[in-house]
């Protein structure tokens, strides 16, 4: 799974392509669907929870870095957003990307829609 998002975080595309990977991608959502089912066991195996905190926590917290000051060298995020406020907003958008039943084939089915999803999720509702 990290891998596959450091090819997205570490690959020669704009800023707004990648967040509209990471987010919406099948590939992204697939991997996340499959992160939370992750999560979810963590939550009843204590053991679990230490090994994904310890080892998988690092890395990602590294390449979300790697794509919060790539934002923000290229004025998209605003300077002084901490990564701790970035993560909870991801945590959000994530979450709320599972409530809303198949969201892939209805992001596929109106791609006009996924430039205003990305402004919105940039930019926010002010642009």
């Amino acid at each position: 799974m990290l891998d596959s998002y450091r090819k997205i975080i570490e690959a020669k595309m704009p800023f707004e392509e990648k967040l509209e990977t990471l987010f919406f991608s099948q590939e992204a959502l697939t991997q996340q669907y499959q992160g939370e089912l992750m999560e979810t066991s963590a939550k009843h195996y204590p053991v679990i929870q230490e090994y994904i905190d310890n080892y998988w926590g690092e890395r990602r917290d590294n390449l979300i870095g790697k794509l919060l000051a790539e934002g923000k060298a290229g004025g998209y995020i605003r300077p002084d957003l901490s990564l701790e406020g970035f993560f909870f907003y991801y945590q959000i958008v994530r979450r709320g990307v599972y409530a809303i039943p198949n969201i892939a084939e209805r992001m596929l089915s109106k791609p006009q829609l996924m430039p205003e999803v990305i402004s919105v999720a940039i930019h926010g509702l002010r642009g």
